[in-house]
């Protein structure tokens, strides 16, 4: 609720519901905090951490910041107030509580967490608190600890797909390196989170590793949570589906092969609709006078620098192509647009067709200079696609592949491939060839390979002493974010390669 009066007011300059919330937090205000005769506690699900910091920007209130604060410097400090609240309950109520505490994030201070832990929508809520607060307190304590957090997902934790939370008992982060693709949950919100989180790490420090990490969580699991329509979800986000398996084996029956029209705690498509239509906060940060571009879609920008009002027009097909030209307005201010982590800096930069030599920092091509209006700086990245490993330790993708193109993830569907998709094999000498579609799901970038596929020998031996027979087939990849359009049918991210 807090989020939405932040929201209206920002949108229509209303106050009614702002101050509404206002009186809350300060009612909460009254009843939690360090002073005594308060409540010492912290929530269970975090989310007002993040929401009073919104409530904050729109208010100016220092006790939204005040509140904001205390909840996450109180959490996970002993004495703990979970546990004393169990022992002030009895039976189930009791049991509720009784848990080591890192299901809910409150097993240890936040500054002495270096791992994301618990339920995964949770911990990344409470991480973008964490760096909202250390944004406007200035507390780097607390943004260290943010950063080992983000090390930690990043390097350990998080699904090529930018999907976290791979276990579906209790929508949460197990151990490093637990990645399974067929039992994964990777929850729509968990991935919109990550989103929030890298969000507020950029205005913090702006850093192309968030934006990158951003990007690959924007285009592959946020928008596979909404079907082509618009009509239809998933919660999960699987990267490999058997509908057999999905419909009869008890560990697989949250793996939908098809998105449904809702759900019974419809948290993900009102959150993936706030994310869209909030792009834009996303797309830039400013920092002094400079303007960080992380996201590149077509259209027009008014931004504050700290000696300018600034506009900007992006026009671009990207991801389709990585042809991306921006047109700026007079006043002198850096621009920094990013160049993606996935190009292994092969990009080209130009100025008015003139090509510019920029600095790169942080990720980020940095152009300083007073601007004229309708300079023209055209940035060219190269998408081809490439293969994509994982690390040793991700037992379950040992000797496979995933296909990429630009932050676009690829999977095989078997609505254009021969099955079973688990004896697919794609040689390490075929070349990935690519091809515009433009009347197939709504318009794709197709790759294609030569691969082989096991095939049924006529041998129902269940075991056997030589090894079934293969065939050459042409493998036909589309984007991630398309798939489960068609009908059920199997999909896999990974393929074995041989």
């Amino acid at each position: 609720m807090m989020e939405a009066a932040a929201a209206y007011y920002t949108a229509t300059g209303k106050r009614r519901l702002l101050d509404i919330m206002t009186r809350m937090a300060h009612h909460i205000d009254t009843v939690i905090g360090p002073e005594e005769g308060k409540l010492h506690g912290y929530p269970g699900h975090e989310e007002i951490e993040l929401a009073l910091v919104s409530m904050y920007h729109a208010t100016g209130d220092p006790v939204m910041l005040k509140l904001a604060s205390y909840f996450i410097n109180e959490r996970g400090r002993e004495p703990r107030f979970f546990d004393i609240e169990a022992e002030a309950r009895e039976g189930e109520s009791a049991r509720r509580y009784r848990d080591p505490g890192d299901y809910a994030q409150w097993h240890k201070p936040v500054r002495e967490q270096d791992s994301l832990e618990g339920h995964s929508v949770r911990a990344l809520y409470l991480a973008t608190g964490m760096a909202d607060v250390a944004r406007e307190t200035g507390d780097e304590t607390l943004l260290d600890a943010c950063r080992r957090l983000y090390e930690n997902l990043v390097h350990r934790r998080m699904y090529i797909t930018g999907g976290v939370g791979s276990s579906h008992y209790g929508e949460r982060f197990t151990f490093d390196y637990d990645l399974p693709n067929d039992t994964v949950y990777a929850e729509t919100c968990a991935s919109i989170a990550l989103c929030f989180f890298m969000r507020a790490m950029l205005s913090t420090e702006p850093d192309g590793r968030y934006a990158d990490t951003m990007e690959t969580a924007l285009y592959n699991t946020c928008i596979a949570g909404m079907s082509l329509d618009g009509h239809n979800f998933f919660y999960v986000n699987p990267l490999e589906v058997w509908p057999e398996a999905s419909r009869k084996s008890p560990e697989r029956r949250h793996v939908l092969p098809v998105r449904p029209k809702w759900f019974g705690c419809a948290c993900c498509p009102p959150n993936l609709a706030r994310l869209i239509m909030s792009i834009g906060k996303y797309e830039y940060v400013t920092d002094g006078d400079t303007i960080y571009q992380n996201l590149y879609i077509a259209g027009e920008a008014k931004l504050k620098t700290e000696h300018a009002e600034v506009t900007l027009r992006t026009e671009t097909k990207y991801p389709l192509d990585g042809d991306i030209l921006v047109t700026a307005s007079a006043g002198e201010y850096a621009l920094a647009l990013r160049v993606p982590g996935f190009c292994r800096g092969k990009f080209t930069l130009t100025v008015n067709g003139e090509a510019v030599n920029a600095n790169v920092e942080y990720g980020y091509a940095v152009i300083r200079r007073e601007w004229r209006d309708g300079d023209r700086v055209r940035l060219t990245i190269d998408v081809s696609p490439r293969r994509v490993y994982t690390h040793y330790k991700v037992r379950e993708d040992a000797g496979k592949v995933a296909v990429a193109r630009g932050p676009v993830v690829y999977c095989l569907e078997e609505a254009d491939n021969e099955t079973p998709l688990s004896g697919v094999s794609l040689p390490s000498s075929s070349e990935l060839f690519c091809r515009f579609v433009p009347d197939k799901l709504g318009g794709i970038v197709e790759i294609s390979a030569d691969g082989t596929v096991l095939v049924d020998d006529g041998d129902d031996s269940l075991y056997r002493d030589t090894p079934p027979k293969r065939k050459p087939v042409k493998l036909t990849f589309i984007p991630y974010y398309t798939w489960a359009n068609r009908g059920a049918g199997e999909m896999t991210v990974y393929v074995r390669e041989s």
